[in-house]
């Protein structure tokens, strides 16, 4: 992860061991839908890019008594604990997804 001035940049780095194009690109799709589907479930939302002019002067600054006071953590801090309980835990592939069995060869 990297925080930038205006943004937080994450990476997510995927494997797919596969030398067949079309089940490649099936896996990347459905990983990238499985991670904004947990994204979504969790209240995240992805932020468009935006270009916002602001001003030198502090137009209004009774709005800055709105700002939390204190800053809070993107991620939260797992215990060791809460970390293996979690390891292992996403069941892939989907249940209802095909499987490699089931996806045609071509």
């Amino acid at each position: 992860m990297e925080i930038l001035r205006d943004s937080y940049r994450i990476q997510i780095n995927c494997y797919v061991d596969s030398s067949e194009w079309s089940q490649f690109l099936a896996v990347s799709e459905d990983l990238n839908l499985r991670i904004l589907t947990l994204l979504d479930s969790h209240g995240v939302q992805l932020a468009v890019p935006v270009q916002q002019w602001v001003r030198g002067d502090n137009a209004h600054p009774e709005q800055d008594k709105d700002l939390p006071t204190e800053t809070l953590q993107a991620f939260p801090d797992y215990a060791s604990d809460e970390k293996a309980d979690m390891k292992g835990s996403l069941d892939y592939p989907e249940k209802g997804r095909p499987n490699e069995e089931s996806v045609i060869k071509t």
